[in-house]
């Protein structure tokens, strides 16, 4: 998977806070290394490659809890949120624009802004 597609999997859904990441991830991927995927899975950056490399793994391990941290539509910090049912990290702004009674704040893991 090529930087532009990874991108593109977080852009055409609105969330664009994330994309920095991609590019870390791109930015610092050996080249004996190949991304087959990326997305969003409770809240967190997650990604699949092939290959391996021991800086490459840490880097990734890094990514993963950053995003945790990282608003995904705009990247300010951020905090675990549920939203309908559904995980995802925002920031103080996002998590009040979202119209519904069924949103919730984990204060545990919620660093604020």
């Amino acid at each position: 998977m090529e930087r532009e597609d990874a991108r593109h999997r977080f852009e055409m859904n609105g969330d664009k806070g994330w994309l920095n990441l991609i590019d870390i991830i791109y930015d610092y991927k050996p080249d004996h290394i190949d991304i087959t995927d990326v997305w969003e899975k409770y809240a967190t950056l997650e990604l699949r490659y092939e290959g391996f490399d021991d800086a490459f793994r840490e880097l990734i391990h890094h990514i993963r809890y950053i995003s945790k941290k990282t608003c995904q539509v705009c990247g300010m910090s951020g905090g675990h949120t549920i939203i309908n049912g559904w995980e995802t990290t925002l920031c103080d702004f996002h998590y009040e624009m979202i119209e519904t009674e069924d949103k919730h704040r984990s204060p545990r893991i919620y660093s604020g802004t």
